[in-house]
Parts: C-alpha cells; sequence; structure tokens
C-alpha cells in the first residue's frame, strides 16, 4: 500500500522548535487519515537537536533522520529528502512550522479539485496569530529592498491575500503532488541559502502550473528570519549571493522576467 504524504524537515539547531514540528505535524496528519512517512535532514546542528530527533526517532518508527557532518545550506540537504520520498504528496516545511487542525484537508482539497495547481500553500501566522507575509511578487531588485527594510510595516498595513494563484510563496509549508518533482526537478542546488523557494516557484508557472495561496488553511511559522538583520551576518551575504544568482540565471534585476518553460536540469545537481 502506497504512502499517502512525504513530509520534509530540514533542522539546523533547532532544538526549540523540532519536537512541536514532528509532534503536531504527525496529529494533523493522523487526524486528516492520511498515512505519512517524515524525513528529517539534520544540517550538522550542534545543540540539543540530534538527541531529540533521536527521541522522535524511537516514538515515531514512519521518520528517519539523515544527519550531515556541517551545515549544507537549504538546497542540497531538502534535495537529499525529496529524492526518499514515496508519498502521492509531499510536504516541505520549516523545523519552526507546523500545521493547524484542517490545514492538510484544506489543502489537498485544493490539490485534489483542480489538477492545473503546482503547490498549494497555507495562510501562515505568527505563533500569536498575527498574519506573517509570506507571498510576494517575484523578487526585482527594488521589491526586495523594500520587503528587507519594512516587512513589519507591510504586514501590519497589508490586507491577508484572498485565495488564488500568487507569483511565489516561502517554503516554510508548501504542500504538492510528488509528481511535481518529475515534472520540474529539484531545488536549484547552485543556490545555497535562499532564494530557492522563489526560483522552485517560478519553475512551476514556467511549466504552466499555479502556486494557490488558500487562507482558510492555517499554519504556525515561528520565523527567526536570521537572513534579514540589520547587522549583515554570513546568512544575510549567502542570501545576496543566491539573489544576484536568481537575477542572473533569469536575466532580470528591476522588472519580472519573462516566464520560460520548466528547466528540469536546472533543480538541482545529480
Amino acid at each position: 500500500m502506497g504512502v499517502d504524504l512525504s513530509l520534509v524537515t530540514l533542522v539546523w539547531n533547532s532544538e526549540r522548535h523540532v519536537r512541536t514540528c514532528v509532534e503536531r505535524t504527525v496529529a494533523r496528519a493522523e487526524e486528516a487519515g492520511l498515512s505519512w512517512e517524515f524525513h528529517v535532514v539534520d544540517n550538522g546542528s550542534t545543540d540539543a537537536t540530534p538527541t531529540i530527533l533521536e527521541e522522535l526517532r524511537q516514538q515515531y518508527p514512519p521518520l528517519t533522520v539523515r544527519r550531515l557532518e556541517e551545515n549544507r545550506g537549504t538546497t542540497y540537504p531538502r534535495n537529499l529528502a525529496l529524492r526518499a520520498c514515496r508519498g502521492r504528496y509531499v510536504c516541505v516545511l520549516d523545523s519552526d512550522a507546523y500545521p493547524e487542525p484542517g490545514c492538510f484537508e484544506a489543502l489537498l482539497r485544493v490539490l485534489r479539485n483542480d489538477p492545473g495547481v503546482g503547490i498549494a500553500v497555507p495562510r501562515l501566522v505568527y505563533p500569536g496569530g498575527r498574519y506573517q507575509k509570506s507571498t510576494d511578487r517575484v523578487p526585482t531588485l527594488p521589491v526586495k529592498v523594500r520587503r528587507a527594510l519594512f516587512l513589519r510595516r507591510m504586514e501590519r498595513a497589508e490586507t491577508p491575500p484572498r485565495a488564488g494563484p500568487v507569483e511565489y510563496a516561502i517554503s516554510a509549508f508548501w504542500l504538492f503532488p510528488r509528481q511535481l518533482l518529475e515534472k520540474v526537478g529539484y531545488l536549484d542546488e547552485r543556490i545555497f541559502y535562499a532564494p530557492e523557494d522563489v526560483e522552485f516557484c517560478m519553475r512551476v508557472r514556467g511549466a504552466g502550473g499555479t502556486v494557490w495561496y488558500e487562507p482558510g488553511a492555517v499554519a504556525v511559522h515561528d520565523a527567526q528570519e536570521k537572513s534579514r538583520r540589520l547587522v549583515p551576518n554570513r546568512l544575510t551575504l549567502l542570501h545576496l549571493k543566491g539573489l544576484a544568482y536568481l537575477f542572473w540565471k533569469y536575466r532580470y534585476i528591476w522588472s519580472g522576467p519573462p516566464l520560460e518553460p520548466a528547466r528540469k536540469a536546472g533543480g538541482g545537481r545529480r
């Protein structure tokens, strides 16, 4: 018998969040009547994360853990897990995220009712319930600067989007049919850390699919936003490098690019 849902989570020094992520996500999947498997990749954690993962592995036999010796970014480790997925649907979620009741059911209805949807994403909220801006236009340089400087102000002023297609959604919580990977490829490993989610959504849309925002589905995301701190750090620089690569790959910077057909070769190295 096949597996309904493959869950994919990347962790790195995630001792504060990983137990909640796994336990609540598994509970929501089982409430939805879904058979599941959980693939966790540990990106070289040096805190208590490995110990917690071993406890969770004992608690949940369908959970597998692959441990890397060092931080390999976001694309290569996630691709390791994605290539191991056997489920009909794949859920990629951050280690500081988890679905609320009814989230999986609402997103699956979207995917089952409209085969043109490539990725279905929920409304993300902070732990206190405040709206979190998780979708946006494909980032041009002006859009990226505005988001980096004024994200909190934008979230306070913005009305959450209605259900429908969006240009991209952050990869804190994605749900898509596994067959999508056969169509557009995996995450582009030439991006070490962000914006791999933007690039993947662009390939999905270039292949004729949509990224569908479903506000009736809710997930909590305790976003750390380490790359957006005012004082530049390594993650900030890696994010800028990834953004420069995105502009180079799609040959744009000031205005959004014309979408090209999906190129599987751009979806990660074999």
